[in-house]
């Protein structure tokens, strides 16, 4: 449905690198990354396997009280649980014997798991999906964890230069994207999404809390889906244009909510020091019109009112939003450019799957002692990792 024919460049890459059998560490569930990635691994020609940790943590729920008994449970249980995920994905490794390992976040990846994967001439490399030291996510061993990685890919240029301090041996860029397979124009007629002037999908935080507080009492219905909105239930209940929906909105359900609203609103985390996230593709690949906060990043990929519309604060968040709901020939066709640009300029997981395997062999091709690769571990690397 989505062909993908990989470039004469990449194709010596591969056989440079003589790369056939990955490992990707990661939740495997249809939108997620370890997913997108291992579908464009698999288009690329390279067998793949995923390693679910998930699987050993207790099942999650959209329900409040039941997600908090998960996480209370995954605590309790968490020495038995951290032994079991990291045994099992050493024991996959070892029969699996991947030239590469990807490892998505990390969070229970313990520093003697990576050593004992490296020893089997596996390149261990961590995707960053969250800022990697976050303080929800970090754990006593998350420092030493991080030095070991043979390299880093991050969505954070502006931390580069934190992240060798803090002792990466490597550290390159690949920006976010999105999954054709999961974010695409859809229809609303007859669903039962309800359509509104300015939506917003994503998890509940007291700074989103801020900045949709500042849309109260406009002419313009402003729904919220996503996790953990209970929390500001009592804080914007009292305004008559906001309304919390209590559940999630995943694959199909996001893709219609993108098309049943006039302006789809992308709010960036704080915690995780983001300055572009995987909004800013899924929604313009859903065909909807993006009202985004302004970064250097972003607009380095879009154009602001060309194919993006951005704000600073919640003051311009309110004035853009009345301004756009008054101007839905301008909204449109800002809608198209974005959508065109995602779709048609290279921004797919397979794209991205390509450039972090194009930028491991241009890393490992250099000379050992190179100043742009510090620390890379070479010793331990499989020989058909070497140029």
């Amino acid at each position: 449905m989505f062909p993908c024919l990989p470039s004469p460049l990449f194709c010596r890459i591969v056989e440079i690198l003589n790369l056939d059998r990955v490992i990707i560490y990661g939740e495997d569930w249809r939108g997620s990354m370890p997913r997108a990635f291992s579908q464009a691994l698999w288009q690329l020609g390279y067998q793949n396997t995923i390693f679910d940790y998930t699987k050993f943590l207790a099942p999650r729920n959209t329900n409040l009280f039941a997600r908090k008994m998960s996480q209370w449970l995954d605590k309790i249980n968490s020495p038995r649980r951290l032994t079991a995920i990291n045994d099992s994905f050493v024991e996959l490794t070892c029969s699996f014997r991947p030239e590469l390992v990807m490892v998505f976040k990390g969070l229970h990846v313990l520093p003697d798991t990576i050593r004992s994967i490296q020893k089997l001439g596996s390149l261990v490399i961590n995707c960053h999906v969250d800022e990697f030291f976050n303080p929800t996510y970090t754990r006593p061993y998350t420092a030493e964890s991080f030095q070991l990685y043979d390299m880093h890919f991050s969505m954070r240029p502006h931390l580069f230069d934190e992240y060798r301090r803090k002792g990466a041996r490597a550290i390159c860029f690949y920006e976010c994207a999105y999954d054709p397979t999961v974010f695409y124009p859809l229809s609303v007629n007859g669903q039962s999404i309800p359509r509104c002037q300015v939506s917003f999908v994503g998890s509940w935080s007291p700074y989103r809390t801020e900045l949709i507080e500042s849309l109260a009492g406009l002419d313009a219905e402003v729904h919220i889906w996503g996790w953990g909105w209970n929390r500001a239930r009592r804080q914007l209940s009292k305004y008559s244009n906001i309304k919390i929906w209590n559940r999630l909105a995943y694959r199909e359900d996001f893709c219609k909510v993108i098309a049943g609203s006039d302006i789809c609103l992308n709010i960036l985390t704080p915690d995780n020091r983001d300055q572009s996230n995987l909004r800013n593709f899924e929604i313009p690949a859903c065909g909807g019109f993006q009202l985004a906060q302004r970064s250097r990043q972003i607009l380095q990929t879009f154009a602001e009112d060309r194919n993006i519309a951005c704000y600073d604060g919640p003051e311009e968040l309110r004035s853009k939003v009345v301004h756009f709901i008054k101007h839905p020939d301008q909204r449109k066709d800002i809608q198209h450019a974005g959508h065109e640009l995602v779709t048609t300029a290279g921004h797919s997981f397979t794209d991205r799957c390509r450039s972090v395997l194009e930028q491991v062999s241009n890393l490992l091709a250099l000379p050992e002692d190179s100043s742009n690769a510090p620390g890379l571990r070479t010793g331990g690397l499989n020989s058909s990792f070497r140029t």
